[in-house]
C-alpha cells in the first residue's frame, strides 16, 4: 500500500510539474518562482523565513528566488518595523498579474483532476493531506 501511495504522490507531483512548466514556458518565471509568488499572494507581508517554513524549502533557495523576482519586477521587499533583519514580501502590480495567472491555471488543473471526484471524496482527500506529517 505504501509503495503504491508513494508512487501515486510522485506521479501527481511530476504531472503537475509538467503542467506548470508548460503554462509558464512563455513567461520569465520558473516553477520555483511561481510557488514563491503564490505564497506571497496568499499572505502579503509574509517574511522570507515564513515562506521557507511554509514550503519546506531552505532559506537560501527562497532568498535566491526573491532576489530574482525582485529583479524581474514581481516582488518588492521592505524591512519589518519590528525587526530590521526581517524582509517582508509584497507583490508588485506585475506580481499581482502573474499571481492571478498562476492561480487561474491552478484552478483549471484542480478542476480537471477532481472532475470525477465527489465533494465528499475531495473533503476526505483534503483532511488526509492535512493530517500527513511532513
Amino acid at each position: 500500500m505504501i509503495k503504491n501511495l508513494m508512487q501515486g504522490i510522485g506521479v501527481l507531483y511530476r504531472t503537475y510539474l509538467s503542467y506548470a512548466n508548460e503554462f509558464l514556458k512563455d513567461t520569465d518565471v520558473s516553477f520555483s518562482e511561481s510557488v514563491v509568488i503564490s505564497n506571497i499572494g496568499l499572505a502579503e507581508g509574509i517574511s522570507q523565513e515564513e515562506v521557507s517554513v511554509n514550503l519546506y524549502i531552505d532559506r537560501a533557495a527562497i532568498a535566491r528566488n526573491v532576489k530574482s523576482l525582485e529583479k524581474k519586477g514581481y516582488v518588492k521587499t521592505t524591512r519589518a518595523s519590528s525587526d530590521k533583519r526581517t524582509k517582508e514580501l509584497y507583490l508588485t502590480d506585475e506580481g499581482h498579474r502573474m499571481y492571478d495567472f498562476i492561480e487561474k491555471k491552478n484552478r483549471e488543473r484542480l478542476k480537471y483532476l477532481f472532475e470525477d471526484i465527489t465533494e465528499e471524496e475531495a473533503e476526505l482527500f483534503k483532511a488526509v493531506m492535512n493530517k500527513i506529517r511532513l
